[in-house]
């Protein structure tokens, strides 16, 4: 079953298919939640590209919030492209 993953301070509707969840605050907190509860039928939705590599290489893809895929396949020229930037 697809579920998703949320770190989001907004409404959800309510859906067997969604989870929000709220955690502390810290540096992590949330991403490191939702690495550990990612499974590899989960699609990952993250703006931020580390947690987007994170989520892939405990299941198949991530999308940003514009909708872009990121895959096995294409991940690593991402995180590329990040670090060159930096």
């Amino acid at each position: 079953m697809l579920k998703l993953r949320l770190r989001l301070w907004l409404q959800i509707p309510v859906s067997p298919y969604i989870d929000a969840v709220q955690r502390r605050l810290g540096l992590e907190v949330a991403d490191n939640y939702i690495v550990q509860h990612f499974q590899a039928e989960d699609l990952g939705i993250a703006s931020d590209i580390l947690l987007a590599a994170k989520v892939i290489e405990k299941g198949d893809y991530a999308l940003n919030p514009r909708g872009k895929l990121c895959s096995k396949t294409n991940i690593r020229e991402r995180l590329s492209m990040r670090n060159f930037i930096e």
